[in-house]
């Protein structure tokens, strides 16, 4: 089972109303770069997803 898929099922069986991702930005760039990880659970959870950019 990949990184997502365990994510998603992890939430699905512990009930969670949503997710919390963590990730960091990469460059010193104004936007935010988010990992492959935390975009496709952005994707693919059926429910809310909230990502918090570190330094």
């Amino acid at each position: 089972m990949d990184p997502v898929e365990r994510i998603v099922a992890v939430v699905d069986e512990v009930g969670a109303d949503n997710i919390m991702m963590s990730g960091r930005k990469r460059r010193p760039i104004p936007k935010a770069r988010l990992g492959s990880t935390t975009r496709r659970v952005l994707r693919d959870a059926d429910r809310p997803v909230t990502a918090c950019l570190g330094e």
